[in-house]
């Protein structure tokens, strides 16, 4: 079961990656693409950086590593579904303007 959970996990992390890299460069005049992507790896690369050791420590911190990281997969998954609203609203109020 965590195998497909990581799986999924795994492949819509990777569709929110392609997602938001083409949301935020889209409409960027050509001379500034280079430097919203700039921004957009330097805030993904961030992520990673302190996103991936905090997840792994709350995943070992408990005595039953399973179930840490049965927490820590949901966590993540709340954290990417919230970021998900966040776009969304966010993509909302561009269309408003």
């Amino acid at each position: 079961m965590a195998t497909v959970a990581v799986t999924l996990a795994s492949m819509f992390h990777l569709g929110a990656i392609i997602s938001y890299g083409l949301t935020v460069t889209s409409g960027v005049r050509n001379e500034e693409q280079g430097l919203a992507t700039g921004l957009v790896t330097t805030t993904q690369q961030a992520g990673l950086t302190v996103g991936i050791p905090l997840l792994g420590v709350l995943a070992t911190t408990g005595t039953d590593l399973y179930a840490g990281v049965r927490t820590v997969i949901a966590l993540d998954a709340a954290i990417v579904l919230g970021a998900a609203v966040l776009v969304a609203v966010g993509l909302g109020l561009r269309r408003a303007r």
